[in-house]
């Protein structure tokens, strides 16, 4: 697909690593899902459906904090081990209860997005300097100047234009772009897309556990966090274009910017999720699994 592959390599030096879920198996074995943004721009109350769906009322702090089932060992430091005592392994219960019920679907005409975890690890690989757009961005948001050299491989941008063209662009990136085909780290991205070629892309991205997403109360104030800011502009946007392409009233170019910042805030969201309330995007259980070590 991007080169030649030892199929007997690929689990010695990937598969070890890290597992990624099937986003679209995931929503249909939910019993439970429910897609936010199904005609929520014809809904009245939407606001209310969003608030309800999304979060949930806490006053005060969740315990993400792993133990065992007596408590005799505490903390991350632990996580793993076997409690002497009661011998049960030190783990977070409340990750391991968390239901991801409530979905956002990108449905057709619109093109399908990355899988997140695989739209992170191209973005690292991808970026060249600290201060500027990874080489995926340039090429996914039409608001960006693709670089004079990278015109010469790849001439267009936009998620519709990258999803239509994914074998070709890899290929370019993988083995023709300088830029990306030296990279010390190419092999590996060679070896991530082709036993995952099958997950790249999803048209459903799950909306984490309301119990991530609590309205605080202090005083006579109510407050959430930063991050749920972000996954409702994704729901927004993502139903707003939904709702104008099946109608054919927007351009290509306006449905690829707009998709493709809805889709960031998602990531964002998720990476903020993962860091502030997790403590490790790794314990994001709807999107990879850490194999063994």
């Amino acid at each position: 697909m991007y080169g030649s592959m030892n199929n007997s390599n690929l689990n010695n030096q990937i598969g070890k690593q890290l597992k990624l879920i099937n986003l679209t198996n995931l929503f249909y074995e939910s019993p439970n899902a429910k897609i936010l943004n199904n005609d929520l721009m014809l809904s009245p109350n939407y606001a209310q459906e969003l608030t309800s769906a999304i979060f949930t009322h806490n006053d005060s702090e969740l315990g993400f904090v792993p133990a065992c089932a007596c408590g005799a060992l505490s903390t991350s430091y632990y996580e793993g081990s076997t409690c002497p005592l009661c011998r049960t392994q030190v783990s977070s219960e409340f990750i391991n209860k968390l239901h991801h019920n409530s979905w956002v679907a990108i449905t057709e005409p619109l093109p399908a997005v990355f899988h997140p975890i695989i739209y992170l690890i191209l973005k690292t690989w991808s970026t060249s300097k600290k201060n500027e757009p990874s080489i995926i961005d340039q090429i996914l948001n039409p608001e960006l100047d693709l670089p004079e050299d990278l015109k010469e491989y790849i001439p267009k941008q936009g998620y519709t234009y990258f999803y239509n063209n994914h074998i070709e662009i890899f290929n370019i990136l993988i083995n023709k772009y300088p830029k990306t085909a030296n990279k010390k780290n190419t092999h590996f991205i060679r070896l991530l897309l082709h036993k995952y070629k099958d997950l790249l892309w999803t048209r459903y991205l799950p909306i984490l556990d309301r119990s991530l997403h609590s309205i605080n109360r202090l005083g006579s104030l109510r407050f959430t966090d930063n991050s749920c800011r972000e996954a409702l502009q994704c729901i927004l946007g993502i139903s707003y274009m939904n709702f104008n392409s099946k109608r054919g009233i927007t351009s290509n170019n306006f449905i690829d910017t707009e998709l493709y910042r809805a889709y960031v805030a998602y990531v964002n969201y998720v990476e903020s999720i993962g860091q502030s309330k997790l403590g490790d995007p790794k314990t994001l259980s709807p999107f990879y699994s850490v194999m063994n070590k």
